[in-house]
């Protein structure tokens, strides 16, 4: 789906996962850059990182009622608040959009940063649960000009069941 598309450069976390994504996509159009972008990490969730939801909630109550309340400021101990994800990821398309002007790239990242960054475009409080799908692999086109966002494809997933895109 992505070697019909028309962009000039790949930007992706430099976690593992999403730069293999980037690498394999880059493969298709190896005569645009591929920059590892460490904005584009998922959020990190400091002292609880690797730990299960389930012994979030029983080992540390009061975290796990910060993370649920939906408060945006709310940083995880010794990591990070999703205003802070939103911060870093909206600082990086800012940059791509005065080194770039009116160009199309690609952004390969993780559905934390993809659901943070899409309820800001969309004008969906960061408090309010997020009422829309984030897929493992899903595509999303958003137009973006260091002021104005515009989602043009949410969660779309036709490229992986069949129907091509």
């Amino acid at each position: 789906r992505l070697a019909a598309m028309k962009f000039t450069a790949i930007y992706a976390s430099d976690y593992k996962r999403a730069l293999r994504t980037a690498e394999f996509t880059h493969k298709l159009r190896p005569d645009i850059p591929l920059i590892a972008a460490p904005e584009l990490r998922e959020r990190n969730w400091g002292d609880l990182e690797g730990m299960r939801w389930d012994d979030i909630m029983r080992d540390h109550p009061d975290v796990a009622a910060g993370i649920t309340s939906g408060d945006p400021d709310y940083a995880l101990p010794g990591g990070e608040s999703r205003a802070q994800v939103l911060r870093r990821a909206t600082a990086l398309f800012n940059r791509i959009v005065k080194e770039r002007p009116a160009e199309t790239v690609a952004v390969i990242t993780h559905g934390g940063v993809c659901a943070t960054v899409l309820k800001h475009a969309l004008g969906v409080a960061p408090a309010s649960r997020t009422s829309f799908l984030v897929e493992n692999c899903a595509l999303h086109i958003l137009d973006f000009d260091g002021k104005t966002w515009t989602v043009r494809t949410l969660n779309d997933m036709s490229h992986l069941d069949g129907r091509g895109g």
